[in-house]
Order: structure tokens, then C-alpha cells, then sequence
């Protein structure tokens, strides 16, 4: 994205900078102009860009949020010095969502970032339908999941994607299952590497969106089943279309990988040619964003690779970019086990990756002053990324705090895993 910072290289001094959005009056509500005022600034859409509810609307909204307000879990890893209290994942009041990813400049997990762009598409934008469908991840040991090398779907419902319905014209004359002359899609601003696009709430059909990534709808092929809740469920995939573990530049493989997985009763506007679905009911009212708070608590657990791994992430049909922890040796060239910030930049189109690492000293050392040649400290050099990478400014008085355990020489780095009842370590348990 590339910020300037002030010549003394403090990110704080630049609050006049033209991503930032409109604050309220203190002490007063956020009104819906304020809203779309803020929103517009940070995703830099000129004022009196028309934004009607269509889906060319749905696709530059999609492309300008995963560009400019980033998928991070910062609030996990910084703390105000205060208070020392760990800084909030924000649902409600949507308001204090708004200051938080629009005026503040901050960015926002899963639930922060579809949350706010559900809400500004209804208020904002005047979408007929929008609406949050609890989704299940399918995940492993490299993706969050903590007692199984093998990915599954977990079976808690940690993630939403925003169901949209768009007036089509051509079908003002027939009559439509769930709501009439609407056609649907799903948009997602809160993974690392979502489809840059609204995709087609349709089964079957491959979708290339503008970044070249293929994904499809499906039938869940084991078909309907009762949950644990005694829940009777049929679930709908989303799979992409991604690169095998024995892909390579010279010979690229392919297959089908699931990604997410929802109940067709909580978004039945799903258009199969196959299935009229005259069984399921023509309306669903959407859950509130304040219903998912559940999934909080899950994000700062122990076992969650949101509490063990810093990570921020941007993205553009050109090129992904992302800030991670690390304590791999081979990735940080050192022999010490010494936690690591890697900024990785990977260009889409020619799959080339770009390398940057930020250093801590090992314990007993003096500090390096080799992070991009600044001479700065650990914390300094990746304060400097996040403006200048990611336009994210740490506030006054807040401060970094990375993730922390024992690594094999017996330093402490990440969090060491807690020990948890049993019915806690279930919110982690595959199907």
C-alpha cells in the first residue's frame, strides 16, 4: 500500500492522513452520512461516486476493504500501558466498530470486518437483503487446530459470511421461493485470502473471481445428518480450487479443497437446478453481529492460533502481503529459536514471494540493528510496517506485545497452552 510517515518516523503524527474517516461529534451517535462519509474515506472512494445497490457496487466494495482495512488480529497482541488490559475484539455498539476500523484506522478479524461491511451494505447502500450465516471452518494443525495433523470442519460456528440479494429486474414477473425478483451472492472481507468478489449463491457452477481463484458451491456429500445439539442439518460447501502439496512453478496440480461449511436452513435462497428446495421456509431473519460474541472467547484461547501467531494481511489482484510470527529456525537464519516478524509479499501472477525479517535478540544479547537497516529495535521496525505496509498506526500508549512460549532451548515465546475443561477443549473438536 506504501504510508509516508513524519520525518521523525512516528506514525502518531500523521492524523491528517486521507485514509482516515469522519469522526463524530464527541459523546454523539454516528449518524448513517457519517457513516458513508467515513467508510467511502478509508476505502478512498471519491464522495460523489454513485454506489448504487448492484453488483458492480458489491464487487468494488469487496476489492477497496481487503486493500485497505486489514484482516488482523492485532487487538489479541497489543495491550494499552494504562491499563494493561488486552485491547478489544469489538461487536457492539456497531458504532465503536466504526471508530475502530474507520476513524482509528485499525483493521479487524472475521467477525469485525463482515460485521461493519454487513451493516454500512443495509444502512449505507440500501441492499434489500443482507445476511449473516454462522459458518463452520474447516481446519487442521496448520490452520488453528490444535490435536489433529488432519483438516476437518470444526463444530463450532467461528466465522459468518454475509448473504446480499440484489433486485434483478429480469425476474419482476416470476415468482421466487425466498424473495422475489432478488438474485443472491456471498461476500467475505474477514479471511486471509478470501475470493476477491461476491460469488453466485448458486450450486455447481465454477467462479473465477478478478484474482483468478476458482471456487464453487456444493451439496455437503455426507448428505443430512444430526449434530450434537440433536440439530438436524444439510450443509452447503465452499471449496477452492487450490494448488496440491506437490505443485510446483513448472508443474501446477490442482484440486478441490472445502473451505467453509453452512446449514442450507440458515441461507435458503441457495439456487440449485437440481433441488427447488420447496422445503425450506421462504424467509430467514438474520442473526445480529452481538450473537457471534460466543466466538471471542474461542479467539483468545490458548490453542487458538489467533492467540499463538501474530498475523496481518492485505490483498490486491496483484499481490498479497502479510506480517506473521515465527520461531522457526530456518526462517530466521539463526540457531536460537529467536521469534521472528516475517512481511512476505507474493505476487499473484507470477507466484514470486518477497521476504522481509524482523528480528528479536535472543536473551543474553545485545539488540540488533539490522530490521530493514534501520537500527531500530524489534518492536520499532514492525510498528514502522504495519503504517507503512498496512496503514494501521498503533494509538498513543499502546503498545506491541508479541505472542509468547517455551521454545526447545526453554525460552519463553508463545503462550503456553492452558489446560482447559472439557467442555472448553470441545469448542476445538473435528466432527
Amino acid at each position: 500500500v506504501g504510508r509516508t510517515m513524519d520525518p521523525d518516523g512516528d506514525p502518531h503524527k500523521n492524523s491528517t492522513h486521507d485514509n482516515v474517516g469522519v469522526p463524530p461529534p464527541p459523546d454523539a451517535p454516528w449518524t448513517p452520512a457519517q457513516l458513508v462519509t467515513a467508510y467511502r474515506r478509508r476505502l478512498h472512494i471519491p464522495p460523489h461516486q454513485p454506489l448504487p445497490p448492484t453488483r458492480a457496487t458489491l464487487q468494488l466494495l469487496v476489492e477497496r476493504h481487503l486493500q485497505y482495512i486489514p484482516f488482523t488480529n492485532l487487538a489479541l497482541h497489543t495491550t494499552t500501558t494504562a491499563t494493561h488490559d488486552p485491547d478489544p475484539i469489538l461487536l457492539e455498539p456497531w458504532q465503536d466498530l466504526a471508530d475502530k476500523l474507520l476513524t482509528h484506522q485499525q483493521g479487524g478479524c472475521c467477525l469485525e470486518l463482515n460485521g461493519l461491511l454487513a451493516h454500512w451494505l443495509r444502512v449505507g447502500c440500501g441492499y434489500p437483503t443482507v445476511l449473516l450465516v454462522p459458518c463452520f471452518v474447516y481446519a487442521g494443525r496448520e490452520r488453528g487446530h490444535h490435536s489433529s495433523k488432519k483438516p476437518r470442519f470444526r463444530t463450532t460456528a467461528s466465522h459468518f459470511v454475509v448473504v446480499v440479494g440484489l433486485h434483478n429486474r429480469e425476474k419482476e414477473d416470476v415468482l421466487s421461493l425466498s424473495n422475489p425478483n432478488l438474485d443472491y451472492y456471498i461476500v467475505d472481507v474477514g479471511l486471509g485470502e478470501p475470493p476477491m468478489g461476491p460469488l453466485e449463491y448458486t450450486l455447481g457452477k465454477v467462479q473465477t473471481t478478478v484474482e483468478g481463484m476458482k471456487s464453487r458451491l456444493v451439496w455437503d456429500p455426507q448428505g443430512s445428518f444430526v449434530n450434537r445439539q440433536g440439530r438436524r442439518r444439510r450443509c452447503i460447501l465452499l471449496e477452492w480450487h487450490v494448488p496440491t502439496s506437490h505443485s510446483t512453478k513448472a508443474t501446477k496440480e490442482y484440486n478441490w479443497e472445502p473451505r467453509l461449511q453452512w446449514d442450507v436452513h440458515d441461507a435458503p435462497f441457495v439456487h440449485d437446478p437440481q433441488n427447488a428446495l420447496s422445503n425450506l421456509p421462504p424467509t430467514v431473519s438474520s442473526p445480529s453481529l452481538a450473537s457471534f460474541a460466543y466466538v471471542i472467547p474461542i479467539l483468545r484461547q490458548a490453542q487458538s492460533s489467533f492467540a499463538q501467531k501474530f498475523i496481518a494481511c492485505i490483498l490486491t489482484r496483484e499481490y498479497k502481503v502479510s506480517l506473521s510470527t515465527t520461531t522457526t529456525t530456518n526462517n530466521c537464519g539463526d540457531d536460537d529459536d529467536t521469534l521472528c516478524f516475517r512481511l512476505k509479499r507474493t505476487h499473484r501472477a507470477t507466484g514470486d514471494v518477497e521476504i522481509t525479517l524482523i528480528r528479536a535478540p535472543a536473551p543474553g544479547r545485545e539488540e540488533r540493528t539490522d530490521n530493514n537497516s534501520t537500527g531500530s529495535t524489534q518492536e520499532e521496525a514492525v510498528v514502522r510496517v504495519l503504517w507503512e505496509e498496512f496503514g494501521i498506526p498503533l494509538a498513543p500508549g499502546q503498545r506491541l506485545v508479541p505472542p509468547t512460549t517455551t521454545t526447545k532451548k526453554g525460552r519463553q515465546r508463545h503462550p503456553k497452552k492452558a489446560t482447559t475443561s472439557k467442555s472448553t477443549s470441545e469448542l476445538w473438536e473435528h466432527l
